[in-house]
């Protein structure tokens, strides 16, 4: 669905959505790795 969803996108050349829902899965990646470190400093 995410890929249909995509490609639809790229076809109709929307660029700003691609572009606007890489930096919000970018962000998100981001914020994950940065909670995970935090959890495993408050473990050790």
């Amino acid at each position: 669905m995410i890929l249909r969803r995509l490609a639809g996108l790229i076809r109709h050349d929307n660029w700003f959505t691609i572009m606007l829902e890489l930096i919000v899965v970018v962000v998100g990646l981001f914020l994950a790795f940065q909670l995970d470190r935090w959890y495993e400093s408050q473990r050790n």
